[in-house]
């Protein structure tokens, strides 16, 4: 049964502050503020902003969304520029399918207020590979979140 950690960053809020050194292929990248200033020149809408209404709904609709797609939403959490969810599913979907599932849910619930871009396209995910780990993503990555949080334990809260 595959379980990933999926993140989607707000529209305009790549390399948002603080800026954080990241790591790939055994190697420290650091933040590059010139090609995120590059980046916010372009952008087409304002940054996005999730405030403490908008957190909780983007956690409702996960929830919805899991739900409709067959989906095992173990935990989530909000903060004013990300949406972060732990899910996992019985069938062989490639995750791929499974994140843009989720992230065409997240995005409809945020556009049902106007026509703008609210999410990164693709976001990120992260395979959790044993129960180490999962521990490890529910109960200390999640909790960094600054805003609501949910999981299937604890239910909502801040």
């Amino acid at each position: 049964m595959p379980c990933y950690l999926f993140s989607w960053h707000g529209y305009g809020r790549w390399g948002g502050e603080p800026a954080r050194p990241t790591a790939a292929g055994g190697q420290l990248l650091l933040p590059d503020r010139v090609i995120a200033d590059r980046y916010r020149e372009h952008a087409a809408d304002p940054q996005a902003c999730f405030d403490d209404a908008t957190q909780r709904a983007l956690l409702a609709e996960l929830q919805r969304g899991a739900e409709r797609a067959g989906l095992r939403l173990h935990a989530a959490s909000t903060d004013a520029a990300s949406v972060q969810a732990v899910v996992s599913w019985p069938d062989a979907r490639p995750e791929s399918r499974v994140r843009r599932e989720l992230h065409d849910a997240l995005s409809a619930q945020l556009d049902s207020g106007g026509e703008r871009v609210w999410l990164s396209h693709r976001g990120r995910r992260q395979r959790i590979g044993d129960a180490a780990q999962f521990q490890h993503v529910t109960l200390a990555t999640l909790r960094r979140a600054a805003g609501w949080r949910w999981d299937q334990r604890r239910g909502l809260q801040r």
